[in-house]
């Protein structure tokens, strides 16, 4: 059985790991106060258990996630 959408187990995907490793910088989209969809590129960290981005502390897309 395909591991569902969530599951972490599609971690251990090849692609995954390549990706978890790699020092491009991850995409996070978001929809903007006017409806409008925004991507923005940001760092991330993986440590093998825990994925970590950061965001300033005033950030739009923060904002964004505290609404929702």
């Amino acid at each position: 059985m395909a591991a569902k959408q969530g599951d972490l187990e599609l971690l251990q995907d090849p692609v995954a790991q390549e990706l978890l490793r790699s020092t491009i910088p991850a995409r996070l989209a978001y929809t903007a106060i006017d409806g409008t969809p925004r991507v923005v590129p940001i760092w991330f960290h993986w440590n093998g258990r825990e994925f970590v981005m950061a965001l300033l502390p005033n950030a739009q897309v923060e904002k964004r996630g505290k609404e929702s």
